[in-house]
């Protein structure tokens, strides 16, 4: 497992920009600042909260308490199953990886349980970072005990690890029994789970979770007592799928797989031939068109047209996270562009154009019902973030490249939402202009190789 992590490192590290050290403390420094003035942020609006609960009678703090620490367990138990579709669908292991492990002297079942816990590793360094972030409320409700507080934090993490396993010996259960067949394919299969358990995740959220928080905290049990039942059956269940992972070895193998699809669309003649296919041909794009496609459908069955098609203006945006992967896919051949005669002014241009044709849904969807532009212009700039967060941290380069351009692109669409949602065309305008300029920079910096 320390192999993955060191080659992981060094592919996140071997970048031009990264080789400098002051790169890397300043990099560290801002991303500390940046998280820690979030934290403070947040514990100071607890503590309003905290504030108020101290003017509730008990018997009406105790209820509301036991809902709010059955919301945080049905919580974390959603953001368990994302953080494993996420973590399994955007970190991928290089196939040096793969090959240096399957040569060293370690049984096939070593491998296996080392690539699992990579991977639960990876997701668990991102549901720290959001359990900082929330646990801090047990602190300011006065009722909880410190011994509370500790079983309740034993209890987030077993029920993390627990949900983490289960999902994944879903995967593994039904991908095994999906091999014996050829005409199946594995990659369709983890496709069909990962929008399956979105939308299970999806469906939790709005349908189940507020009724069974709500009945939770109706019963009359008292606090010690829920956490303490709640901590004993994460953990027999733990400690159950744990046992049947490790005899029957129930853990998804690193399947090699072509990561673009033979889709083909007519390019007319706009300059897009020279990088749109490397965008919307790859699995990502693909997948994310139909998982956004099929949630729209949905919202538009039980909310109307007029609510799906603004559903798919708005979740649109994920489709630009595709982006990332151009790097990728031009590796090879962008130092040679010059050869083909293809400028660097040529390539900025097709990218961009490639952008405005993957944000064109929420373009004419706002020209249609007279609404904001916010969500084209939102994606425009989440695309061309995702594009120069792809030439920092190419995929192949190492095992934490894909996730760490994906993490770099997610904060970044959280920060121009918060400067664009204002809807100023000058404002977006600017924005754009300087993320091209930036884009032109990287482009250019990857041509001299």
């Amino acid at each position: 497992m320390s192999f993955y992590y060191n080659d992981a490192l060094n592919g996140f590290l071997n970048r031009p920009f990264f080789k400098k050290k002051k790169n890397q403390y300043l990099v560290a420094i801002v991303g500390f600042v940046l998280y820690f003035g979030y934290f403070l942020a947040n514990v100071r609006e607890i503590g309003r909260l905290g504030f108020g609960a101290r003017q509730l009678d008990t018997e009406t703090l105790i209820a509301l308490t036991r809902l709010t620490i059955m919301s945080y367990i049905n919580m974390c138990l959603i953001i368990s199953i994302a953080l494993f579709v996420f973590v399994n669908s955007v970190i991928s292991l290089t196939k040096s990886s793969v090959y240096i492990t399957n040569i060293l002297p370690y049984s096939k079942r070593e491998i296996l349980i080392a690539q699992k816990m990579f991977k639960m590793g990876v997701a668990l360094i991102g549901y720290e970072a959001l359990l900082l972030l929330v646990f801090p409320l047990f602190g300011q409700l006065p009722i909880i005990k410190l011994s509370d507080q500790f079983l309740l934090l034993l209890l987030f993490h077993v029920l993390f690890i627990a949900v983490f396993l289960i999902v994944d010996a879903c995967y593994a259960v039904l991908a095994r029994a999906t091999a014996r067949y050829k005409k199946c394919s594995i990659g369709s299969l983890v496709f069909g789970l990962d929008i399956f358990f979105t939308l299970f995740c999806v469906a939790y959220l709005v349908y189940f979770k507020i009724g069974i928080d709500t009945f939770i905290g109706k019963l009359p049990i008292g606090l010690t007592a829920l956490i303490v039942l709640a901590l004993l059956i994460a953990s027999f269940v733990l400690i159950v799928v744990s046992q049947l992972s490790y005899r029957y070895a129930l853990t998804i193998q690193h399947y090699k797989k072509s990561s673009y699809g033979l889709v083909r669309l007519p390019m007319i003649r706009l300059n897009l031939m020279t990088t749109f296919p490397a965008i919307y041909r790859h699995k990502s794009f693909i997948h994310s068109l139909a998982l956004i496609t099929v949630f729209s459908l949905i919202i538009s069955y039980q909310l109307g047209l007029k609510s799906g098609l603004e559903t798919f203006a708005n979740l649109n945006a994920l489709l630009t996270f595709s982006a990332v992967n151009y790097a990728d896919a031009t590796a090879k051949i962008r130092k040679y562009y010059h050869f083909f005669r293809v400028s660097l002014k040529e390539e900025v241009l097709s990218l961009v154009l490639g952008g405005i044709v993957v944000s064109m849904a929420p373009f004419l969807i706002s020209l249609y019902f007279g609404g904001s532009m916010l969500a084209f212009f939102l994606s425009m700039a989440i695309y061309l973030c995702a594009v120069i967060a792809g030439l920092l941290f190419p995929t192949t380069q190492g095992n934490l490249n894909e996730a760490a351009s994906t993490t770099t692109t997610i904060f970044l669409s959280i920060a121009l939402y918060l400067i664009l949602k204002h809807d100023s065309l000058y404002i977006s305008s600017a924005i754009l202009s300087v993320l091209v300029l930036v884009l032109s920079v990287c482009l250019a910096r990857e041509r001299r190789g």
